[in-house]
């Protein structure tokens, strides 16, 4: 056996530099303090060995030493996934606690929930999607998600593979892997081989089946930056388990869960053709599911959406009360004074309470994504408690302005009927626009 000349080294240390089980017993045997023998996992853990394994295993077992054990749990899997030996997860599973691997699943989500590619809305999406699904994260390793899922986008091809149509009119379904389509070549000719390759490239379920793959052979050129990345591996079992969850589903953007799925599935695809650099990549995978509640982001365009609509409703109510006569006279006040607020248009802009209300049914319909960004939630209130309200928005005054009018016209005429017969009424009308019309 090689001896090592590491004078820094305690006894317990340089054992398992050495691997020597027998060794590492003697020391634990004398109950050596911690302070004297850290546990020296770095160089243990850079090319784990069987018989090194057997050492951890015991270290771990050992009482003494398990709240050392604990301290370089993140270095272990760390250590296991970098060196891709992923199945030595199963053989620690029993000794970490139940809530670590979902630790360790949060960590590369909130390094890229901070991303500067990320802004408030998008950062609170993520931090809703991940706290909801924390559970269906936490009860598998990253591989073993990642093989499901790939079983599972194999199982979804199989139920509607590729139908090639031969010269001979016979039919072909093409295979799933690689290994078996690249003997397809040797038993067609060389045109139907190439357009059978561009088959799979436009097909949504092998396009995000490959896109799993760590190397695509049917396109060497294609997006390769998931198999490396286990940020982007996380943050897409995410978004996975988002587009397939039937209990949250938004039917006013989407029809079914179905559809939900396609076109989640057809996301991927797009990925996959595409030419992304990972910070892309995350942003389109967190934009990638539609019709769930939790992916909706409050934008400003969204923002100003949600202005309208309550300006909208505010105005309606406001101007409903006047007789048509009035809403006439506003009317020509407001094509006349356009851009120059007088009293009498300030008395629609919104109160202090009116935007106390406003801010409540955000809050209801948006929950955190409202509440915790203070930001657009002071700029909220710049915009609507601002003395040129109408001006801002006054496409949304005149709009509901023509609706006051023609209620108000239709409740007017609704009299007449008292004292005018049907034929009449239309003259009267064109009288009465005439005599209001605004030059």
């Amino acid at each position: 056996m090689e001896i090592l000349e590491h004078k820094d080294l305690t006894p317990f240390e340089y054992a398992c530099h050495l691997g020597n089980l027998t060794s590492i017993k003697l020391i634990l045997s004398h109950q050596e303090p911690y302070e004297q023998n850290p546990i020296y996992l770095n160089g243990l853990l850079l090319s784990i060995t069987s018989q090194q394994l057997e050492i951890f295993q015991y270290l771990i077992e050992h009482p003494s030493y398990s709240f050392i054990i604990d301290k370089y749990r993140p270095l272990i899997i760390h250590q296991i996934q970098e060196t891709g030996l992923y199945h030595l997860l199963d053989t620690f599973e029993h000794v970490l606690e139940p809530n670590y691997l979902h630790q360790q699943i949060e960590l590369p989500l909130e390094e890229f929930k901070n991303h500067k590619n990320f802004d408030v809305p998008e950062q609170i999406v993520l931090k809703d999607l991940s706290c909801y699904y924390q559970s269906c994260l936490a009860n598998k390793t990253l591989k073993h998600h990642l093989d499901d899922i790939r079983e599972r986008l194999a199982n979804r091809y199989q139920l509607n593979p590729i139908v090639y149509s031969l010269a001979d009119g016979e039919s072909l379904c093409l295979p799933l892997t690689y290994e078996s389509f690249i003997g397809l070549k040797f038993q067609y000719s060389e045109h139907d081989f190439q357009s059978m390759q561009k088959a799979y490239l436009a097909h949504p379920t092998h396009s995000a089946w490959r896109f799993l793959e760590t190397s695509n052979h049917w396109n060497r050129q294609a997006n390769s930056i998931f198999a490396y990345q286990q940020d982007i591996q996380w943050l897409f079992i995410l978004m996975w388990f988002t587009a397939y969850d039937e209990q949250l589903i938004d039917l006013q953007t989407i029809q079914s869960i179905d559809e939900r799925v396609d076109l989640f599935i057809s996301e991927l695809a797009q990925f996959h053709q595409n030419t992304l650099h990972a910070e892309q990549l995350k942003y389109l995978l967190l934009k990638s599911v539609l019709g769930h509640p939790l992916t909706k982001t409050l934008d400003q365009k969204t923002l100003k959406l949600e202005h309208q609509e309550f300006l909208k409703q505010h105005w309606l109510q406001q101007l409903n009360q006047f007789h048509f006569e009035e809403l006439l006279k506003i009317q020509s006040q407001w094509s006349q004074q356009f851009g120059e607020l007088n009293n009498q248009l300030n008395h629609y802009n919104l109160t202090e309470i009116d935007n106390q209300l406003f801010e409540e049914g955000m809050a209801k319909k948006w929950g955190s994504r409202w509440s915790d960004n203070l930001y657009m939630m002071k700029q909220s209130r710049q915009q609507l408690l601002n003395h040129h309200l109408c001006v801002r928005f006054s496409s949304i005054f005149l709009t509901c302005l023509d609706a006051a009018i023609q209620n108000s016209q239709a409740s007017h005429l609704k009299q007449f009927h008292f004292f005018y017969s049907d034929s009449e009424l239309p003259e009267i009308i064109h009288h009465s626009n005439h005599h209001h019309k605004i030059n």
